[in-house]
């Protein structure tokens, strides 16, 4: 239903098998900014969740209970 919008750019991480809690703030913001319109409005729904494990994979969660991840 959702079309999430993978960063173009890459955050450069010093391990990529475990980021530090700044590198995933960093991630968090990137998908975030990926995902907004010409106006600077997020186009994900409201309420929609963006987490980071500590591998760097990134799971979007939906209100509706829906994810999407990206490696």
């Amino acid at each position: 239903k959702n079309e999430l919008k993978v960063p173009s750019d890459k955050v450069k991480v010093d391990n990529p098998n475990k980021l530090t809690e700044d590198e995933k703030s960093e991630v968090v913001k990137a998908v975030e900014d990926a995902n907004k319109d010409e106006e600077g409005k997020s186009t994900l729904p409201e309420g929609s969740k963006v987490t980071v494990g500590d591998n760097g994979d990134v799971t979007v969660t939906y209100p509706d209970g829906s994810k999407d991840t990206i490696p």
